[in-house]
């Protein structure tokens, strides 16, 4: 409910009201638990897209997140690091900080290539975002 609402915030333009939404999905888990943890690693997602500043510490925790979330399934767990190191690259982006971007892309290709394969579509949507890091921002990298 929290996350339709919060859905809904965003599309009025109420960014401050969607935040508190997605930070209310957040602290319920933290504080009772009993949450699906894939609804809060979706409220974690929006949460960085709501608010670049803030996207870097929701994509810690997501990543944080994924290690309790897939704590059996090794290739899921790497799968979803995989997924939030790029959510840091874009954050990254963003920034301007290209170098710390390509960082987070490299990691994230390494575990895509690895656990999806390397002609998965998202390892080759991430060597095509690495090469034009480096073509276009060679002098900053």
């Amino acid at each position: 409910m929290l996350l339709r609402l919060a859905t809904v915030e965003g599309l009025r333009g109420s960014t401050d009201s969607e935040l508190a939404h997605l930070k209310n999905i957040d602290s319920i888990q933290k504080n009772y638990g009993f949450l699906p943890l894939g609804l809060v690693a979706t409220a974690l997602k929006e949460q960085g897209a709501v608010y670049v500043d803030a996207a870097l510490e929701a994509y810690g925790e997501l990543m944080a997140l994924q290690k309790e979330r897939y704590p059996d399934d090794v290739a899921k767990m790497a799968v979803g690091q995989a997924e939030a190191f790029k959510l840091l690259g874009n954050v990254y982006i963003a920034k301007k900080y290209y170098s710390r971007a390509l960082q987070h892309y490299t990691e994230s290709l390494d575990l895509f290539a690895k656990y999806l394969g390397p002609t998965s579509g998202l390892a080759v949507d991430l060597e095509h975002r690495i090469c034009e890091i480096r073509a276009s921002y060679m002098d900053e990298v």
